[in-house]
């Protein structure tokens, strides 16, 4: 995987669940891992092609390899947050393949 690609700094979180002062659940995302990622905006068709029904806005995200990613884990890039929707390894281990969509977080 070749590091000129890689272009864009994203940030990964994780969501964790705390409790506020009345014991109620507060939900936030909180930072796992910043990762220099290769960022891949897909049109419809490819979509269709890679046999996904995801919403309008979806990228794919590049990064090298790790093992401590999820779909439980969300990405935030340029202040929009992508939820992973599949996660593809890459050549022998040496990337991940991350087929995300944005979060609508209004």
């Amino acid at each position: 995987m070749r590091a000129g690609r890689r272009d864009r700094l994203i940030r990964i979180d994780r969501l964790v669940v705390t409790k506020d002062a009345a014991g109620a659940d507060v939900e936030a995302w909180v930072l796992h891992a910043q990762e220099w990622a290769e960022y891949l905006p897909m049109r419809g068709k490819e979509i269709i092609a890679a046999q996904q029904r995801l919403g309008e806005s979806v990228a794919v995200f590049r990064i090298l390899f790790r093992d401590d990613i999820t779909r439980k884990h969300s990405i935030l890039m340029g202040g929009v947050r992508y939820e992973i929707a599949n996660i593809d390894p890459v050549k022998r281990r040496t990337g991940l393949e991350l087929l995300c969509r944005q979060i609508d977080e209004n």
